[in-house]
């Protein structure tokens, strides 16, 4: 018996043994354990992955107390709960104990994932083997991460490129309508082109007729008829000479070279002067012009608003053949339709009236209506355009009502100023007419014609006038040893010369400033402000007569004084 016992002893040691042996080969940490639940084998693999103390396992090692140790340890949840430590060993001994293969991957301590698989026995027990998967895992993780990266920059770049699309499109939306506003732009200066050669030939063409038969009337010696030719062919030049200086104003404000200069201002000083103007004209056309005056001061440029205004009132008193004319103010609230406290400038008129599909054409270029009864005096379809330009510039709404049959009002509203301390007195002009005779005038202008012209203006006023084309042929042809009590200047000579340098320089020949008039056909800004820098005084071309004699009044006056 005793050899049996120590026989089959030494076969179990060598199956033990071989056992043993055999999974201390295996790179996987490996556990089996018997029917019982007790540990019958490992290797150093699984010694090593969960850090098991070297005593805590041997042969027949109840596995319920490797699970208390591993909970103890964190590894089923980080819990101090006894109860809930238990019944996570408990259900894991019930999954051996039923005999259930399993597999799953869990993260130790020790930062490793670790993939268990367990497989029941075919006579009870389990084996259980763990492999560290950490760099598998890392690998899957990084992939993962490149592909959520990958699938990022696809969203990104695909919004980027709708992002792209949206803006092409937008920019080729916007390319198309600017297309279509060249277009219209391109038509509408053609049609302002064709209106303005066809209004500009009309008054030169009657001129050149007015001219032909005043030369037939010399010749015949029919003087008293000239006189009438004479004043016709003046009136067809200053139809032209209206229609350049529309144009030009026009041209000045499409450009955006003209700024407005805001000041505060009663603004009775402007309404004023334009009752007076303006009364004297309804008096000769049989109309009344009522005037409702204001003591309210505005914000505005004084000179462009004036402009606003003249033309209201020429278009009203153009249209209007019966009846009256008005012009006043109404305070507008901040709920009002001005939008804001601000004044509401109107003019009302008892004209024909403007029929509603009309309206919002009659603020365009060389629109006339044709309801006005003096054919003589069609005007030139300019006023209400300058207006509207010159509205928008100064950033003041226009408004029309009208109602067919019974008349018109326009209105600009002007923001409220502030009252200034100091009242500005009212200016009160001189009618006196001052004597020009044997005053010296210096002329320097690069246009022979033009000097010939204004030898002959200045010389019937009896002025003592010295012509040149140049400032050096002034220097030599000015045979006084005193300078000329005033100086009338082109602003554009010849090789690049100005009027300012001459004037400039014509005061430093004799010592002393010389008076100036700065005369041009350049109406810009530039050219305004260089003579206002030097003291002088500027007029633009084509000049008026009476202004130019005004001008040369004041200045007589002021050397006299």
């Amino acid at each position: 018996i005793a050899r049996l016992v120590d026989s089959t002893s030494e076969r179990l040691r060598f199956s033990q043994e071989l056992l043993q042996t055999t999974v201390e080969t295996i790179s996987q940490g490996i556990s089996v354990v018997d029917a019982d639940l007790r540990l019958v084998a490992w290797n150093r693999q699984y010694l090593e992955l969960f850090e098991y103390p070297e005593r805590l396992l041997y042969i027949g090692c109840p596995v319920a107390s490797l699970y208390r140790h591993n909970a103890e340890r964190g590894l089923y949840g980080h819990s101090e709960d006894p109860q809930v430590l238990e019944e996570h060993v408990q259900r894991r001994l019930d999954l051996l104990r039923h005999g259930s293969a399993h597999r799953f991957e869990r993260r130790l301590p020790s930062g490793a994932i670790v993939e268990v698989r367990g497989t029941p026995m075919p006579g009870g027990g389990f084996v259980t083997t763990f492999t560290d998967i950490s760099e598998y895992r890392a690998a899957v993780d990084a992939l993962e991460q490149t592909r959520r990266g990958l699938e990022d920059r696809v969203l990104q770049r695909t919004a980027e490129l709708s992002e792209s699309n949206l803006a092409l499109q937008q920019e080729n939306r916007r390319r198309a309508e600017a297309e279509v506003q060249i277009r219209e732009l391109h038509r509408a200066k053609t049609r302002f082109l064709a209106h303005t050669s066809h209004d500009l030939l009309q008054p030169i063409n009657a001129a050149r007729l007015f001219i032909a038969s005043l030369q037939q009337k010399a010749a015949a010696g029919s003087w008293r008829e000239m006189g009438d030719d004479i004043h016709y062919i003046d009136s067809a030049l200053t139809s032209a000479e209206q229609l350049i200086g529309a144009l030009r104003e026009i041209s000045r404000l499409d450009a955006g070279n003209l700024t407005p200069k805001r000041e505060h201002f009663p603004l009775r000083q402007l309404l004023d002067g334009l009752n007076a103007e303006f009364s004297a004209i309804a008096g000769e056309r049989g109309l009344q012009l009522d005037y409702v005056a204001t003591d309210a001061w505005v914000f505005s440029d004084r000179h462009l608003l004036r402009r606003i205004l003249q033309n209201f009132l020429s278009n009203a008193l153009h249209y209007t053949t019966r009846g009256r004319v008005l012009l006043g103010v109404r305070h507008r609230g901040s709920d009002g339709q001005c939008g804001e406290k601000s004044l509401e400038i109107q003019v009302w008129d008892t004209g024909p009236g403007i029929a509603q599909d009309v309206q919002a054409k009659i603020f365009d270029e060389f629109v006339r209506l044709g309801s006005s009864e003096r054919s003589a005096d069609k005007g030139l379809g300019l006023g209400l355009a300058i207006a509207k330009r010159s509205a928008d510039l100064l950033g003041h709404r226009i408004s029309l009502r009208s109602v067919p049959g019974r008349g018109s009002m326009f209105s600009i509203c002007v923001p409220l100023g502030q009252v200034q301390v100091a009242a500005i007195p009212r200016v009160k002009t001189s009618l006196a007419a001052g004597n020009l005779s044997a005053v010296a005038v210096l002329c320097i202008d690069n246009e022979v014609d033009i000097l010939r012209g204004m030898r002959s203006l200045l010389e019937g006023w009896g002025c003592r006038v010295v012509t040149a084309t140049s400032l050096e042929e002034a220097l030599r042809v000015w045979s006084d040893s005193t300078p000329p009590q005033l100086a009338i200047v082109d602003y554009h000579l010849d090789r690049g010369a100005t009027g300012v340098d001459a004037l400039d320089a014509l005061g430093k020949h004799w010592g002393a400033a010389i008076p100036g008039i700065l005369v041009s056909a350049d109406i810009s800004e530039q050219v305004r402000n260089s003579a206002a820098q030097r003291g002088l005084f500027y007029l633009a071309k084509p000049v008026k007569a009476a202004a130019l004699r005004n001008l040369i009044r004041r200045l007589v006056r002021r050397v006299s004084v």
